[in-house]
């Protein structure tokens, strides 16, 4: 999760896009861009979607044109299939809200991931399945690396005091967001023995560098074990889905 103004989840190289009118995304669709149904290559680093009978093909980054597809284009989606790395945290919020809403199932398929933000989606499922072995990764609030450079120059330009100042409001903004996150993954039906486990990761060697300020080590975790927290709660044993 990385944060601008706002703290957003991913582990890419994503953007944060401001300014955005909804009405943009309620009149277009992006679902007519190919999505592999058997993913062999990693998440699109966009965003990218594919409708097939009731479900929801989610490739790529989460952000808004991804909810506003899933509200105003798939209102009949049963499934949501995730692969994703993550992205923006507000749109995951909704997405997620929408999906708990709808009673949809959430699957991670073979040679899919679910990464960050896209974790909180994969919870809110009211029946979430996953290929054995599948990859899942947590891990707290980020900062952009604009924010990191924007910081630099602050330390540069108006001294070690007032970028001490900014850096230490930053902490308090980041903890507050990684815990709003995972209250709100508990919420949906995980353990909280799964947030535990997370705080209990050694510190990250290159935190500051990655904008890492919780400082905590990613989790990357398979889903045979996230079904000791109430995550996954069966498996998908399919090799291939069909197209």
């Amino acid at each position: 999760m990385k944060k601008n103004a706002t703290p957003w989840f991913s582990i890419g190289i994503f953007l944060l896009v401001l300014g955005v009118s909804d009405s943009v995304f309620a009149q277009e669709t992006i679902c007519h861009k190919y999505v592999q149904i058997n993913p062999t290559q990693e998440p699109s680093m966009g965003p990218r979607c594919r409708v097939v009978g009731d479900v929801f093909y989610l490739d790529g980054m989460v952000g808004d044109e991804m909810f506003y597809e899933l509200r105003d284009h798939a209102p009949h989606a049963k499934v949501i299939e995730l692969n994703s790395y993550g992205g923006l945290v507000e749109p995951a919020y909704k997405i997620a809200e929408l999906v708990r809403a709808r009673g949809m199932h959430t699957n991670v398929r073979k040679g899919a991931k679910c990464a960050s933000a896209c974790t909180l989606i994969y919870q809110a499922g009211v029946r979430r399945t996953a290929y054995p072995l599948t990859r899942f990764l947590y891990h707290g609030a980020r900062l952009s690396n604009a924010w990191v450079e924007h910081w630099l120059e602050t330390r540069l330009e108006k001294g070690r005091e007032k970028a001490r100042e900014e850096l230490a409001l930053q902490f308090i903004e980041v903890k507050a967001e990684t815990e709003k996150f995972f209250q709100q993954i508990i919420a949906y039906g995980a353990a909280p023995a799964l947030v535990e486990k997370y705080r209990g990761l050694p510190i990250a060697t290159d935190w500051f560098e990655d904008g890492n300020f919780t400082r905590t080590q990613d989790w990357i975790v398979r889903s045979t074990q996230l079904v000791n927290y109430n995550v996954v709660q069966e498996f998908d044993f399919r090799e291939s889905v069909p197209e």
